[in-house]
């Protein structure tokens, strides 16, 4: 008999309604699942640890992110996608300094990044690299989570500051934050992580885990309701969600583009966030469900 419960981690953000709304609640519980849910305000990077530690059996992570971490030998392998489409960065900075207007203001000043190796921080190292700008003139703060980058950016530890640019809307409309530009990821930004002992010893469940994941996440797409329900959970505007839903799509497939994790490598590597003269396989990273 399998064991089904089930340690999830997640960013606490308006991405991971599926496991949180009522509706969707029903339907884990109808299929005998039972989750226990684990929030990282932290990101990625404290996911990352938290596989590693076995605190957690399985992540909701940024792509790159765990790419980037299995490679340097995290052992964990990604199942499939969660969300589809790109993540949208919003490139910040403090709104008192109104002297800085666009990116390209930000050359040589400090970012503020979670952790080195979180999405906050690949995503400014890719930023960076794509403007021609040399390595040393990308500097980072670390600052675990938006509160710390809130609290940075207003003492002038750091100057930029990249977050997935609805979860920090209501800092943009308080005026504590400026929007100054967009970053999308050139890939599916979130994926599934799982820790290879886990795989090895409770494999069985992943399939009726990802077919409750799918219903509640299609149930959610489709709802009428769907902009209040992720905006009483997120505590964002109706209107906001419903502009971020018309770009984010979760998936359904439980198959993965090999060329998409190799892309991924790629870029890591060009970035020097992974080694540029090692060879890493895709298959060292994925664990391909079998087809029915």
């Amino acid at each position: 008999m399998i064991n089904k419960n089930i340690r999830i981690g997640g960013v606490p953000e308006h991405f991971n309604t599926p496991f949180h709304w009522k509706e969707g609640k029903e339907i884990f519980e109808k299929a005998g699942l039972h989750i226990e849910w684990h929030s990282f305000p932290g990101g990625t990077g404290a996911m990352n640890k938290a596989l590693r530690n076995n605190e957690i059996d399985i992540a909701i992570l940024l792509t790159e992110g765990g790419v980037a971490d299995i490679c340097q030998g995290n052992p964990s392998k990604i199942v499939r996608f969660f969300v589809d489409s790109p993540l949208i960065w919003g490139v910040h900075v403090a709104s008192h300094h109104t002297e800085i207007n666009q990116i390209s203001q930000l050359k040589n000043k400090p970012f503020a990044v979670s952790r080195m190796g979180s999405g906050s921080h690949l995503m400014a190292s890719i930023m960076a690299e794509d403007l021609g700008w040399e390595r040393e003139q990308a500097h980072f703060e670390i600052v675990g989570n938006l509160d710390g980058a809130r609290e940075a950016m207003k003492h002038n530890k750091a100057y930029g500051f990249l977050w997935e640019k609805f979860t920090t809307q209501p800092y943009v409309e308080n005026g504590e934050f400026k929007l100054i530009g967009e970053v999308p990821t050139p890939w599916p930004c979130f994926a599934i992580m799982v820790r290879d002992e886990y795989i090895k010893n409770r494999g069985g469940i992943l399939e009726p885990l990802f077919e409750a994941i799918n219903k509640s996440s299609s149930l959610l797409s489709e709802h009428s309701n769907r902009a209040e329900i992720i905006a009483k959970h997120a505590n964002l505007k109706p209107e906001s969600v419903e502009t971020w839903l018309q770009s984010t799509h979760w998936s359904t497939s439980n198959q993965m583009d090999m060329n998409i994790i190799d892309k991924v490598i790629k870029r890591l590597q060009k970035n020097a966030i992974l080694n540029q003269d090692k060879t890493y396989s895709t298959e060292d990273i994925i664990f391909q469900l079998k087809e029915d």
